[in-house]
């Protein structure tokens, strides 16, 4: 149930829609912090029509104890951006903006920002976050370290190579830790079918825009990318 009045819902909405606004005046000279300001809408967007204070974070204390028993790699700002980049792609989810955590000692990660500061830039510290991220665009209302969160993780590090699903299920029970059930969470979305999507969607427009039969733009981006696949 979500406990905020009818007018708190109402001036949410109006930031989330402030906040729009700002992302639209930036996507043209740039994308980043566009991207940056439309998270910012969608979250609050999700507040006002999902939030519950109520939920408790009963798995946090366990979730930290054992991501401290998991190997970890050492990473630059730049490769742990890469590996945000990569991580997200696979749940179709639009790259947070990445702080670099100076003057902080917090990582945390959330639907449009992720803060990393030097001691958080490892592997697997870095897909914890990219984690949180993932959780709250698929399962905003669930609980931070939750069961839901849990999968998304786990998902994450068998991605990474960091141990298999099964031998990360196994150490978390261990722990008394919750992991939802694979049916519960979104599956990784396969990059050559959003490619074909947004391809089909650009091939649709300059039809339209020049006159051009889709098939005759097909063909040409069929004779530009033949030298490139040879």
């Amino acid at each position: 149930m979500n406990p905020l009045t009818k007018a708190e819902k109402q001036n949410l909405k109006q930031w989330a829609n402030t906040q729009f606004g700002i992302a639209l005046r930036y996507k043209p000279t740039d994308p980043v912090r566009s991207e940056f300001y439309r998270g910012r809408s969608v979250a609050a967007g999700k507040i006002a029509t999902q939030y519950n204070p109520r939920m408790r974070d009963t798995q946090r204390s366990k979730v930290y104890a054992w991501e401290n028993t998991l190997p970890k790699q050492t990473l630059t700002l730049e490769q742990s951006k890469n590996l945000v980049a990569k991580a997200c792609r696979r749940y179709s989810k639009a790259i947070p903006y990445i702080a670099n955590g100076r003057g902080t000692r917090i990582a945390y990660g959330s639907l449009s920002r992720i803060n990393l500061p030097v001691w958080a830039r490892t592997d697997v510290t870095v897909l914890h976050e990219v984690a949180h991220a993932i959780n709250r665009k698929y399962q905003p209302g669930s609980s931070w370290h939750g069961p839901e969160f849990m999968r998304f993780f786990i998902n994450l590090l068998d991605w990474n190579k960091t141990n298999t699903t099964s031998n990360l299920l196994k150490s978390a029970k261990k722990f008394g830790i919750k992991v939802a059930s694979g049916t519960k969470v979104p599956r990784k979305i396969d990059y050559r079918i959003q490619l074909i999507n947004s391809v089909e969607v650009i091939i649709e427009k300059y039809s339209r825009l020049y006159g051009v039969s889709q098939r005759e733009i097909r063909k040409i981006i069929k004779q530009k990318l033949n030298p490139l696949v040879k």
